[in-house]
């Protein structure tokens, strides 16, 4: 039986968001949010880029209990796939952080797991997320990944991977089988902030200036008004444009028509949206720059070390489970 008609017996993905937790999805805010997307926003990235880092700094030991419980660390094979190079792709710190970043984004990330011929573990790929599909095998009553070329939604697998055989690292999920996209579920709060961020781009592309309306007493032919639009435009927009006069002639007067920005509280809307998403990262908002900076900076560290602290569980649980 080959992988296709393999897959075509079991019954039912495994998740309960996983069928569209990799599609940008429309927010309130106007501004389509997707684990990609996402990383647009400078809140997510400082928030990714701080967990996965710092995991990835942490060394992985493997140790053995020796007698009165003392610890014996074991330089093995394995000590070395974690700790210098798992594939001849890349070394240990990019891997580690590649998955930290997807486990963060996706709230699933996916390695291979490929044994010597004694079974031990002798390498270990990267998937990405939006490659792997888990199944339940129904005859089984067991759990199988499906490894497609492509996002998964619109390819065939071309492969099929017992549980034993794949590193996965997941975050809060349904049924403890398959982790929720936190991009996915919190995206109104991350297009407010992505929202803010082309606001303030695109008013400052504009000279800093809101929009309004050129008004002129008399009717305009149509290739009057695009000439009209195009030379106050290349006069009036851009940062370069800031502070130029304006000369209206012929009754022509200029009518704002947007609110300013002080007035809609852009700062205090960008700054309340950092802190929202440090909030869903469990990342102190000080240090991604969403809170005053004098905080106490023992009292921040020990809150960020309490907040990777689950992340450094799963990887350790994970392991134990799969490579040890």
């Amino acid at each position: 039986m080959n992988i296709i008609e393999t897959f075509q017996r079991w019954l039912r993905p495994v998740g309960k968001y996983d069928a569209a937790v990799y599609t940008d999805a429309p927010s309130l805010s106007g501004v389509s949010v997707g684990e990609q997307s996402a990383l647009s926003s400078s809140a997510v990235w400082a928030c990714v880029n701080l967990i996965a880092q710092t995991v990835a700094t942490l060394p992985f030991r493997i140790y053995r209990k020796g007698a009165n419980n003392n610890r014996q660390r074991l330089e093995n094979n394995l000590d070395y796939l974690l700790n210098y190079e798992p594939s001849p792709d890349y070394h240990s710190f990019t891997f580690k952080e590649l998955m930290t970043a997807s486990a963060c984004l996706h709230g699933n990330a996916y390695a291979e797991i490929v044994a010597d011929p004694s079974g031990a573990p002798a390498r270990l790929y990267y998937i990405p997320a939006t490659q792997v599909q888990p199944y339940w095998d129904t005859e089984t009553e067991s759990v199988w990944y499906a490894i497609y070329q492509g996002d998964y939604r619109h390819n065939q697998p071309y492969m099929g991977l017992p549980a034993a055989r794949m590193l996965h690292i997941l975050g809060l999920g349904w049924d403890g089988l398959v982790g929720y996209s936190p991009i996915h579920l919190q995206r109104e709060s991350i297009g407010l902030h992505l929202a803010g961020q082309r606001y303030g781009a695109s008013f400052f592309k504009n000279g800093g200036r809101p929009a309004g309306v050129l008004k002129f007493p008399n009717k305009l032919s149509p290739e009057a008004k695009d000439n009209l639009r195009r030379t106050w435009e290349n006069f009036h927009s851009g940062v370069g444009n800031t502070g130029r006069v304006a000369i209206l002639e012929g009754g022509l007067e200029y009518s704002q028509l947007q609110i300013n920005p002080d007035k809609a509280q852009f700062i205090e809307t960008q700054k309340y949206s950092r802190e929202e998403i440090a909030s869903i990262f469990r990342v102190p908002a000080s240090m991604i720059g969403a809170a005053d900076p004098s905080d106490n900076v023992e009292a921040v560290s020990l809150e960020f070390l309490r907040s990777i602290q689950p992340w450094l569980v799963r990887w350790e649980m994970e392991i134990n489970r799969k490579l040890i």
